[in-house]
C-alpha cells in the first residue's frame, strides 16, 4: 500500500503541520504503508526534512503535479489550511481514499475522513454526513514518536527553570515580550529560550537584547535535545500549537498563547482538559498580565501535579496509530464494497 501526505511550512506559516504530518508517516510505515511526505514551503524548512520520502514542491501552485503525485495511491491525507475545496476534490478525485487534517472546521471537506486531534474537538459542530467519517478529540492527537513514550520522572516541589518555545518562529514578536516579563516578576530563575531555524536575524536581535544574564537561547534544537530541554523544565510557555500535546506526554506542565486563529479551539479544549492554563490571544492587550497570573499559578507544585496528570491521561502518545489503523479500516472497507 502507498500513502501520499501534503502539507505546507515555513516562516509565515510554522511547522505544526509538518510535525503531525512526520508522525503520520512514522504510523504508515509502521502499518507497512509506503508514505511520501510532499511539503510547500520556504528556505526554512531546509534543515527539518530529515524524513528520507519527501518531496519540496509548491503544490497548492501545481496542482497537476500535486494531482500526478497522488494518483494511483491507495491514501491521500492533506493537512493545510491554505488549501481550497477544488484542491481536495481533485485529490480525492485520484486517490483511492482521501482524509483532512483541520483545526477549526475551516472547510466543509469534501473528503471520506476528516481528523482533528485536539483536546475539545468533539465540541466543533462538523457537518455531520454519512459520507464523512469523524475522528475527533485528544485521543487522536498526532504525537511524533521521540514524545510519545511517557517518563517517569520526579517533579521539582520549586520552580528553577521555565522554557519558552512558541514555534519555528516568531513573526508575532512575542518572546521579547515574555522575557521582559519573566525578567521582572522572577529575574532569579533560569530560561532556555528555543530558537527554530526559520527566526529572522531582527527576531534574534530583539530576543538578545531582552534577555538576561539567567537566560540561555537553544538554537534550532534537534528532536532529542527539545525532549531534553522539555524534561529539564519544571514550566513551559508555548504557543497553543502541536507542541503542547508533546509536552504533555513528557509531563511538562505549560502556560500557553494562542499565537494564530487556529490556535483558539487547541487552547480552550487543552485547558478544559486540565493541561494547560491558557494566557489568551496573541492580541490581547492583557496578554502579558494573564501570562503572570498564569505562572503564579503553575507555581503551585499541586498545580504542576495535577497539569502533568492531566496531560498524560489526555495524550496516550497512540493517536498516530489510531489515526492510521481507522483510515485504513474505511479505506479497505470501501475498496471491498
Amino acid at each position: 500500500m502507498r500513502a501520499v501526505i501534503f502539507t505546507e511550512a515555513g516562516r509565515n506559516i510554522g511547522f505544526g503541520h509538518l510535525s503531525r504530518c512526520i508522525s503520520l508517516c512514522q504510523a504508515f510505515a509502521e502499518e507497512r504503508v509506503l508514505p511520501r511526505l510532499i511539503v510547500s514551503g520556504d528556505a526554512s524548512i531546509k534543515g527539518l526534512l530529515s524524513y528520507s520520502k519527501v518531496k519540496k514542491i509548491n503544490w497548492l501552485e501545481s496542482r497537476d503535479e500535486a494531482v500526478g503525485l497522488a494518483a494511483g495511491a491507495d491514501i491521500a491525507v492533506i493537512d493545510s489550511y491554505l488549501a481550497k475545496r477544488e484542491f481536495y476534490r481533485a485529490i480525492s478525485g485520484c486517490a483511492g481514499f482521501t482524509a483532512a487534517l483541520d483545526d477549526y472546521n475551516r472547510l466543509p471537506y469534501p473528503c471520506g475522513m476528516v481528523i482533528n486531534g485536539a483536546a475539545g474537538a468533539e465540541d466543533i459542530p462538523y457537518p455531520k454526513g454519512a459520507q464523512t467519517k469523524y475522528l475527533l478529540g485528544a485521543r487522536y492527537a498526532l504525537v511524533r514518536k521521540e514524545f510519545q513514550r511517557p517518563l517517569r520522572r520526579r517533579m521539582s516541589k520549586t520552580v528553577k527553570r521555565i522554557m519558552i518555545t512558541l514555534g519555528g518562529t516568531d513573526h508575532r514578536v512575542l518572546i521579547p515580550r515574555v522575557l521582559r516579563q519573566l525578567n521582572s516578576l522572577w529575574p532569579h530563575l533560569e530560561k532556555y529560550v528555543l530558537i527554530g531555524r526559520a527566526f529572522t536575524r531582527e527576531q534574534i536581535g530583539l530576543i538578545n537584547r531582552a534577555k538576561d544574564k539567567s537566560t540561555r537561547l537553544i538554537y534550532f534544537p534537534s528532536l532529542h535535545r527539545l525532549r531534553e530541554a522539555m524534561i529539564d523544565s519544571d514550566i513551559a510557555i508555548s504557543s497553543a500549537s502541536q507542541t503542547i500535546h508533546e509536552l504533555a506526554r513528557v509531563g511538562t506542565p505549560a502556560v500557553a498563547i494562542a499565537a494564530a486563529i487556529n490556535q483558539l479551539h487547541i487552547l480552550r479544549g487543552s485547558q478544559k482538559a486540565g493541561f494547560i492554563i491558557s494566557a489568551g490571544r496573541w492580541d490581547d492587550a492583557r496578554l502579558m498580565e494573564n501570562l503572570g497570573s498564569g505562572l503564579r499559578r503553575a507555581m503551585s507544585y499541586n498545580c504542576r501535579l495535577a497539569m502533568r496528570r492531566n496531560g498524560l491521561k489526555a495524550i496516550d502518545g497512540n493517536g498516530p496509530a489510531r489515526v492510521v489503523r481507522a483510515i485504513m479500516k474505511v479505506f479497505r472497507g470501501k475498496k471491498v464494497k
